[in-house]
């Protein structure tokens, strides 16, 4: 095999090369050779990116369980309406911070209402089981909205996983 860059006798402890038949590349058929100590540094970046991710899903159920004493499952699917929010203005034209701040209006007044309709009214049941199923059939109700909506567009979702006539939404 003869690496793409840096000819026959490239040195394999510099950077990375990629390897493969001279027609590979820019087609995902190439292996990429890292050095150590570039391996390292790019993991160390994936793994305080991904413990960032975790803390902030921790933080938000730990600020929504010390305010409503209540245990938030649907707190993904809120989130998940305000970044389709979020994309459809962006994909309309909208500028960045018009983008972000109806994707959080959106969310935050979902988040109201879901309190309101949804939690409010069994939270003084005295029973902790009660809520808890509530904040799963929120989610759960939400999931499936935001379900049917993609399964009644004519193209599905951009990119859908498609395997002979199955998708995953349905079609």
């Amino acid at each position: 095999m003869e690496p793409h860059a840096g000819g026959k006798d490239a040195d394999l402890r510099e950077g990375a090369h990629r390897f493969g038949d001279g027609n590979t590349a820019g087609r995902g058929l190439s292996i990429q050779v890292y050095h150590p100590r570039t391996m390292l540094a790019q993991q160390l970046v994936n793994g305080l990116m991904l413990g960032g991710a975790y803390a902030l899903v921790a933080i938000g159920y730990t600020l929504i369980f010390g305010v409503l004493n209540l245990l938030h499952l649907a707190h993904g699917e809120v989130f998940m309406v305000g970044a389709y929010v979020g994309l459809t203005l962006a994909l309309a034209g909208f500028p960045p911070w018009a983008t972000l701040g109806g994707a959080m209006l959106a969310a935050a007044v979902l988040g109201v209402l879901v309190e309101r309709v949804a939690f409010r009214p069994v939270r003084q049941r005295g029973s902790h089981v009660t809520p808890l199923m509530t904040t799963i059939a929120v989610g759960l109700i939400l999931q499936h909205c935001r379900g049917e909506d993609l399964r009644r567009r004519a193209g599905g979702v951009p990119g859908a996983l498609r395997v002979g006539g199955a998708s995953r939404w349905g079609r």
